[in-house]
């Protein structure tokens, strides 16, 4: 509106302002003029008023006609799309074509509001400018716009300010959402206060948005607020905009009922007209979202309980249109108009839910806990496969102190290592600690202690699955147990219960370790690590070590000292934060000793176990066969591939196999079904045949790999055991994995033993980080111990030092160094050990330490090779005699006695070299375990008796029953003679004692006998 306009409108006011004067009682006039008081009396009609005996009809709130001008020139229209441009900014960012067409559409239908209702809803072009100022409650605009806009101005300031420089105008637009409506509650006030609409249809429209919006976050607010399954998850400014939403919307309402009935006529049409319009849009605002993130709801639901079609449908939708927000939620909280989203139920991803986390994976190829593309260059350690049974790190669990002790012995390349854990829980409850430990490579695991009231209990070895049952009964109850067992080769899974609040809980895992030597005189020692657990880990470790022989590459901060014996290694070591690796110990070997023998050290008699130091060959390469991971995050590694595959020259043969939605093909059974129609019920009743991975050319596969190959996140298992057992079918084969992270954690309910007729050569190459629970599976798989797996480490991140180091750059030139290893093969020095039940003619070493590790790894090695033979019954027999932890076995710590005795365990006193004496030295024919269920060619009585149809624990309770028996019928005998004597004296007193203990005690002792020498193969009934 120009000058010449405003100065009419003004004379125009003046005017009737002096002829209302004009008609008032005099009295009226003085009041008005001198400000005098005087009494009225208001009525329920807002618009009326009594003076002394006259009735005042107060004047209507008037305004700014204009008639109807062209749609471009109206503020409110600009306004509008200002608005619009602002929420889909705010909201639609992430993705831009929904942000242009949602941008587009709703200008569209801010454009069609303005001209209906220029054209169609009024056409007033009189002014009415005879009006009353109303007067707007102090609560309107100090709780419906000052305070607010305060308080969401000042959290909208101090995020822009926190925000990166890239997002500022994200951070722009969210401080503008913030603060529109107590800023259009107080512009729309000052436009009443001043009792005339200079502009009616931008009142009108910003009223309207004010009431929209408010009245939109009211409603998501009482969701929130008054449904417990109504997960708030926004951040504080979008809660704070909640929690004051009934205020805004309060003060917009009350604003609203003076522009609809306040207001002259033709001002009311043109104000509630726009207001309407603004309570549509910004309906639209908050819903618009709102459907989109109702698509996407649908779209995942269909992911995860649709079939067949439908369901591939829906990925390939949400690959293209969710986003992180979509796909989780919780780690991601929306904000401005978005909040609608709040309103869908159950919205995203679940966090718990295995299906989720593996659906997450296959739409981004990423892990549902770790989202973020790492460098390609990080450490092979970031790549380590994470246990699911481990879980998440639990805040307040942490692991306090690590002290690890034990004895190396180079001369045998053998060695001991205790490593005692003490945890502590400060949170509210009691927790679980659980860890997986990585071996060395051939180590196991032969002790378990538990600190029980500040007295260490040790362990019962029994099946994994005895031992396991035991342990989830005991945790019922909310005791204490400790558990260990296997979760893949070289790695063993660690759980005790409970860790108390505010308490410590103490453990300690006894290994065996092989020292690994390249020439027979230089020894390497790797120590136990961490892979993975859900407590905070340590960044320390006490190490207190043994040698016998001069150590020649300490650990840094370790310090050897010579004794009597040989040498001390004591200090404090830190965890490589990369590798979570404590290190290796590198000793000298004076000893030119190739073959030795030890005694057995569990045997009843001398039985001796024979170790010779001799290469072991590893034939060379004859076929390769390379499987290509299909996901998403190996799209930038197109070219890199690409040269790996054309590196291995063509007299390897190889076939590659393509991990990816497109490589599926039909077997040779449904290809040759193709060409037939059938009915439909013929096609109900025949089972479907699933797709199988086919292998291709190495030419083939060039032309095959490109960036519309790699999409979401492929699961490689299939593919991988299609692989090997490919590979197995003939002798000298080999497979080269080149992934991306595998983080499916679903249980395999399908589950099969890999079928291998030959060994087969597996080379991890991972050139992506993130976790890696594939190869778990098919090292659990894999019973048969015919795959020999090989991790290659990805190259060094600062490429001058891999260079100085004359290390390879790039993962392309790893693959060349493979390639050279496949043409001629591989040697090893290894210690080749046998079983001897004669003394051999060789040196015999009778240190009870060193025959108690021997022992033990010769154990490990023979469960190994009967498993190998499929001879899995008498495999789990030697686990739980040589007690040690293997694929079938696994050691548990109870409580009491009662609790071993309901589980059917046999808890033993622990025997080592490092505390006791070996019975195979002293030859003393005592028994080392009592009734130990084991096979007589293992060193046990070759003559089976009478009792060979029962099972050892079958045997047991029936001596302790008849022990018990007998005990009750000794006590009933010797109350009955004391009842006869007539006096009391001490040979009476000793007869009687003699009478209630004799035969029990006889009895326990003949039955105990009878086990030892006589006892079944655990056959039972």
């Amino acid at each position: 509106m120009n000058t010449l306009e405003q100065s009419s409108l003004d004379h125009d006011r003046e005017q009737a302002e002096q002829e209302i004067t004009q008609q008032l009682h005099p009295e009226a006039h003085n009041a008005v003029g001198t400000a005098s008081s005087y009494s009225t009396e208001t009525h329920n009609d807002d618009h009326t008023a009594t003076l002394g005996s006259e009735t005042i009809i107060k004047p209507k709130i008037s305004g700014f006609d204009g008639g109807n001008r062209h749609v471009l020139k109206e503020p409110s229209l600009y306004l509008s799309i200002a608005l619009i441009a602002v929420a889909t900014l705010a909201c639609l960012n992430r993705t831009p074509m929904a942000a242009g067409i949602s941008f587009a559409v709703l200008s569209l239908i801010a454009v069609a509001f303005h001209i209906l209702a220029e054209r169609r809803l009024f056409r007033a072009k009189k002014e009415f400018d005879v009006f009353a100022a109303p007067f707007e409650g102090v609560f309107v605009v100090t709780f419906g716009a000052i305070l607010p806009g305060l308080g969401l101005l000042a959290y909208g300031i101090n995020s822009l300010f926190s925000a990166s420089p890239t997002n500022i105008p994200q951070e722009i637009g969210k401080l503008a959402l913030l603060v529109i409506v107590p800023l259009f509650n107080f512009g729309v006030w000052s436009a009443l206060r001043r009792g005339y609409l200079v502009r009616p249809r931008l009142a009108g429209v910003m009223n309207g948005f004010a009431l929209g919006l408010s009245a939109c976050w009211t409603a998501i607010w009482m969701k929130t607020a008054f449904m417990p399954t109504a997960g708030v998850s926004c951040k504080l400014g979008w809660m704070l905009l909640l929690c004051t939403s009934p205020f805004l919307l309060f003060a917009a309402a009350c604003l609203a009922m003076d522009l609809w009935h306040k207001t002259e006529a033709n001002i009311k049409r043109i104000t509630t007209t726009f207001s309407a319009m603004g309570i549509a849009l910004s309906v639209f605002f908050v819903f618009t979202p709102m459907a989109r993130g109702m698509f996407i709801q649908q779209q995942l639901d269909s992911a995860r309980h649709g079939t067949g079609e439908k369901k591939a449908e829906a990925i390939v939708t949400l690959r293209s249109a969710a986003t992180e927000e979509d796909l989780r939620p919780w780690k991601f909280p929306v904000g401005g108009f978005a909040l609608g989203e709040l309103l869908i139920p159950n919205r995203g991803l679940s966090a718990s839910e295995y299906n989720d986390r593996d659906l997450y994976f296959k739409l981004t190829g990423k892990s549902f806990f770790d989202s973020e593309k790492k460098n390609s260059t990080t450490s092979n350690a970031d790549m380590q496969m994470q246990n699911p049974a481990v879980g998440g790190v639990i805040p307040g669990l942490s692991l306090t102190k690590s002290q690890i002790a034990g004895s190396i012995n180079a001369d045998t390349l053998s060695s001991s290592i205790d490593w005692t854990l003490t945890f502590h829980n400060s949170t509210s409850q009691a927790q679980e600690s659980r860890c997986e430990i990585a071996l060395p490579k051939d180590a196991v695991v032969s002790r378990a202690t538990l600190w029980i009231d500040g007295e260490p209990k040790e362990g019962a070895f029994d099946s994994s699955m005895k031992v396991r049952a035991a342990y989830e009964n005991v945790v019922g109850q909310r005791r204490d147990p400790l558990l260990v067992t296997m979760s893949a080769p070289d790695h063993v899974l660690i759980q005790s219960f409970p860790v108390p609040v505010a308490g410590d809980q103490k453990i300690r895992i006894g290994f065996k370790v092989p020292l690994e030597t390249k020439d027979g005189k230089t020894c390497t020692m790797e120590l136990p690590k961490i892979l993975n657990s859900n407590f905070g880990q340590p960044k320390r470790h006490r190490v207190t070590l043994h040698s016998q022989s001069k150590p020649i590459n300490n650990l840094a901060g370790v310090v050897a000292t010579k004794s009597d014996n040989g040498f001390d290694l004591n200090g404090i070591i830190k965890t490589n934060d990369k590798s979570k690796s404590i290190g290796s110990i590198i000793v000298q070997r004076n000893s030119s000793l190739k073959e030795f023998a030890t005694p057995d050290w569990f045997a009843k008699d001398a039985r001796f176990i024979i170790a010779k130091l001799q290469k072991v060959t590893a034939p060379a390469i004859k076929k390769v066969y390379v499987v290509v991971d299909g996901s998403a995050l190996l799209k930038d590694q197109i070219d890199n591939i690409k040269d790996a595959i054309s590196s291995i020259p063509t007299r390897f043969k190889p076939a590659v196999f393509i991990a990816s939605e497109t490589n599926s093909s039909l077997t040779e059974d449904n290809e040759s079904e193709q060409g037939v129609i059938e009915s439909d019920a013929q096609t109900e009743d025949k089972p479907v045949k699933e797709d199988r991975p086919v292998a291709m050319s190495a030419e083939d596969a060039l032309v095959k790999l490109t960036s519309d190959t790699f999409v979401g996140g492929q699961d490689n298992y299939p593919t991988l055991r299609e692989a090997l057992e490919t590979a197995a079918e003939e002798p000298n084969c080999a497979v080269l994995w080149v992934h991306g992270p595998q983080p499916l954690t679903a249980p395999q309910t399908d589950s099969k033993v890999l079928d291998l007729v030959n060994r087969v050569s597996l080379h991890d190459l991972q050139i992506v980080p993130g976790l890696n629970t594939a190869m778990q599976k098919v090292k659990q798989e894999d019973v048969s111990n015919y795959v020999a797996y090989e991790t290659i480490e990805l190259p060094q991140a600062n490429a001058e030092k891999a260079k100085d180091a004359k290390e390879p750059i790039t993962f392309v030139d790893k693959v060349k160094a493979l390639v050279s290893t496949w043409a001629r093969g591989t040697q090893r020095l290894a210690l080749v050990k046998s079983y001897s039940w004669v003394k051999p003619n060789t040196a015999i070493i009778t240190d009870k330490t060193i025959s108690a590790q021997v022992t033990c790894l010769w154990a490990r090695d023979e469960v190994a090779r009967l498993l190998s033979a499929s001879e899995g019954h008498q495999a789990k027999l030697i686990g739980a005699k040589y007690r040690i932890v293997t694929p079938i076995t696994g050691v548990v710590i109870l409580q009491s006695f009662e609790e071993y005795k309901s589980a059917g365990l046999d808890p033993v006193q622990y025997k080592d070299g490092l505390d006791t004496i070996s019975p195979a030295l002293v030859n003393t024919g005592g028994s080392g375990l009592v009734g130990a269920p084991v096979d007589p060619r293992y060193g046990q009585s070759n003559e089976v008796g009478q009792l060979a149809d029962f099972g050892y624990d079958t045997a047991r309770d029936i001596v302790r029953w008849l022990t018990a028996f007998s005990l009750l019928i000794s006590l009933f005998v010797a109350f009955n003679y004391l009842r006869m004597q007539k006096s009391i004296s001490g040979m009476v007193i000793a007869k009687s004692a003699a009478m209630l203990f004799v035969v029990p005690v006889s009895l326990h002792f003949i039955g105990v006998f009878f086990i030892n020498n006589f006892g079944g193969l655990g056959g039972g009934l």
